[in-house]
């Protein structure tokens, strides 16, 4: 970190999720952020070109944006934790994404939406303790990012906190989510014995 000056930022999503308004800020984002890079997904390929096209109506240059193609789990993994900072796509946001970013110790910048596909990502964030991460306006999300991304010592110790949170965050504690998968499974059989209606359940908290 001390020999650099400029952060890799990046979004690992499906091009179908990138909509022109995100986009138009990761653009404001590079602008305002001269030696930063975007990592985006070649998924698909034809993708490519139509984003190099939108990038350049921004005055974006294409060698700021760089492509990768969709590589096995252990190596996404690994390319996650290359990655400084993820930029988080609006309607549908980052879910699976967005635990191996964490994982990886990358810090993610995210919008909460109103609906459940829009506030997933904020409420992984919020598990491991990164809720001061989550915007609530397009405005916020880009101040948000240049902020970040030219503050290399912030990046560095949230990772360092990302990198504590494995072994304490319930995020990542797949032996109680497992647990109370079951525990539902059990209470959704037992209404189904005694001749009761579908209804919502609460599963108690897990230890």
């Amino acid at each position: 970190f001390p020999t650099r000056r400029s952060s890799d930022l990046c979004n690992f999503a499906s091009a179908n999720k990138l909509s022109p308004k995100i986009f138009e800020v990761w653009m404001k984002i590079l602008k305002r952020t001269p030696n930063a890079l975007l990592w985006l997904l070649r998924f698909p390929a034809p993708a490519e070109e139509r984003l190099f096209a939108a990038a350049e109506k921004h005055n974006i240059r294409r060698s700021r944006i760089r492509f990768s193609e969709v590589v096995p789990k252990e190596d996404h993994i690994k390319r996650c934790f290359l990655a400084d900072v993820y930029l988080d796509t609006l309607n549908s946001t980052a879910t699976t994404t967005a635990c191996d970013m964490l994982w990886s110790g990358t810090p993610i910048i995210t919008m909460l939406g109103q609906k459940m596909a829009a506030r997933t990502c904020a409420s992984i964030l919020e598990s491991v303790g990164l809720g001061d991460l989550v915007v609530k306006t397009l405005q916020e999300d880009e101040e948000t990012a240049v902020k970040l991304a030219s503050d290399l010592d912030r990046i560095w110790n949230l990772r360092n906190k990302l990198e504590q949170s494995r072994q304490t965050s319930t995020l990542f504690d797949y032996e109680r989510h497992c647990r109370g998968m079951e525990k539902a499974f059990k209470m959704i059989w037992r209404k189904h014995e005694w001749g009761e209606r579908p209804d919502h359940i609460t599963v108690p908290a897990q230890s």
